[in-house]
């Protein structure tokens, strides 16, 4: 088993926030993760709602999931599968140390 962990950064729009966690924790019963609101911006605003192109910034909900990168693979898979064209957005980076203080 590989045992290098990445961070799984992942955005979706805020009416699909609580279909992704149903799905992450069906997924699988061991996955963590963290929530929190944040704000998109770009120069274009196709797809904002009408208040967001007045305050320039697009709503959405960010999940971060430490997971092995031999699990990566799978789960991205999962999600383009169960939310195709949902547009939903990730990236991963490494996660040099994770502990509890």
């Amino acid at each position: 088993m590989n045992d290098e962990m990445l961070l799984f950064m992942l955005d979706v729009p805020p009416e699909l926030e609580e279909s992704v966690v149903d799905f992450l924790l069906e997924y699988d019963s061991e996955i963590e993760f963290t929530t929190f609101a944040i704000s998109g911006h770009r120069r274009s605003h196709s797809g904002y709602s009408l208040s967001e192109q007045v305050t320039g910034r697009e709503k959405q909900q960010s999940f971060h999931l430490p997971l092995a990168k031999d699990r990566l693979v799978d789960l991205v898979r999962a999600l383009k599968t169960e939310f195709k064209g949902a547009g939903l957005e990730f990236r991963t980076v490494p996660l040099l140390n994770r502990g509890e203080i």
